[in-house]
């Protein structure tokens, strides 16, 4: 093999290797539980998700949890909904993760979101309307800003 031939595919092998790596690495979003539709596993939340499944012993540790509501933003949406997770804004880039909002209207997982990438999240209702969210998360307590800084997550 020559070497030009050998550096050029060096340096492919190289610029690969760092694009591959500037997206999530989609292993660690696996979960070993999260939410799904028609399930009643979860509580009535009212809040921060991160207050006791993150810091209190006896509850299982969420990453990233929340509640949707419907349009009017006080009215829970049950079962149907989809919270998606994207590399860029608007639903746009590659899907990260997809989470199901649960029976009760909430949704969470325990999968290790690395928050120095950003995640972008697009929330849809069953009947496909969809919402963004305008900036990438600031982290996985989706109720640590939604319902006290800003309005509830909703969707039609």
């Amino acid at each position: 093999m020559n070497k030009k031939y050998t550096a050029l595919l060096v340096f492919a092998a190289m610029l690969f290797w760092t694009c591959q790596h500037t997206v999530a690495d989609l292993t660690s979003l696996k979960d070993t539980f999260s939410s799904r539709n028609g399930s009643n596993e979860s509580r009535g939340m009212d809040g921060d998700c991160g207050s006791c499944h993150e810091h209190k012993s006896g509850s299982q540790k969420i990453t990233l949890g929340g509640t949707l509501y419907k349009a009017d933003k006080s009215t829970l949406y049950k079962n149907g909904g989809v919270i998606n997770l994207y590399s860029q804004s608007g639903g746009q880039g590659t899907l990260l993760k997809t989470i199901q909002v649960d029976n009760v209207g909430n949704f969470y997982s325990n999968a290790n979101y690395i928050l120095s990438t950003p995640y972008y999240v697009e929330v849809v209702s069953a009947a496909g309307d969809t919402m963004y969210m305008g900036q990438s998360l600031a982290n996985g307590s989706c109720g640590s800003c939604h319902g006290k800084t800003t309005d509830n997550i909703f969707v039609k």
